[in-house]
């Protein structure tokens, strides 16, 4: 069972977005509340979700803060932001504070489904929101990476990563280069230590932003 929380100030939304996941096979909402502090008092150490979905602006605690505080105390979490803001430099920022996934509030119930499998499985989902905000951060960058010597990326190391820009997971990639899994587990730690992204799709938004790869091609989910 893929336990969820959902942080969200607008109650109807908020509780028609729990029912329709608690009536997802495989899904639970573990815990609900109205802003980010009131889900980080309900939050139980010993039962924590899987993946959080997040209202972007809330009173007391906003998506900003509720990821930050998360990311600080939990780690590697799952954040999804759920938001009627759709300004490509906000997606684009809440990518680099780490959250795995930016959907509409006007999405279909499917594509909310779709986001909270993946981000499960693979840590990450892209829409056309995300595609079209990535290309707007590259258009407007340069090529140098302000990366230390020490820490430029190897062949291999971009070979990884235009993989990841490819949605690959960890076990793919390890097949499609013939390697271990703990091979590309360990690329990926050097990855994300180079660029300072703090998950996958931070990874890709450096590797489009910064016009890394020649040619990375963005499979949309």
């Amino acid at each position: 069972m893929i336990k969820v929380a959902i942080a969200d100030d607008q109650s109807l939304f908020r509780k028609a977005l729990a029912a329709m996941i608690n009536n997802l096979e495989g899904f639970e909402v573990i815990v609900e509340a109205k802003n980010g502090a009131k889900l980080i008092s309900k939050l139980d150490s010993n039962n924590l979700p899987d993946v959080y979905l997040l209202d972007l602006r809330m009173p007391k605690m906003n998506g900003v803060e509720t990821t930050e505080y998360l990311k600080d105390v939990y780690g590697d979490v799952k954040i999804i932001i759920i938001s009627v803001h759709d300004d490509t430099d906000i997606i684009t920022h809440m990518y680099e504070k780490g959250v795995n996934a930016y959907l509409d509030k006007n999405s279909e119930p499917e594509e909310v489904f779709q986001a909270l499998r993946q981000v499960y499985h693979s840590g990450h989902y892209f829409n056309s929101k995300m595609k079209v905000a990535m290309e707007e951060a590259a258009s407007g960058r340069s090529h140098d990476l302000h990366l230390d010597n020490e820490k430029r990326l190897t062949d291999r190391e971009l070979e990884v990563l235009r993989l990841l820009c490819e949605q690959k997971n960890n076990h793919e990639i390890a097949d499609r280069l013939n390697l271990s899994k703990r091979t590309i587990d360990g690329h990926r730690v050097r990855l994300m230590e180079k660029t300072r992204a703090k998950n996958t799709a931070g990874l890709v938004l450096f590797a489009v932003k910064h016009k890394l790869l020649d040619t990375v091609q963005l499979r949309l989910s």
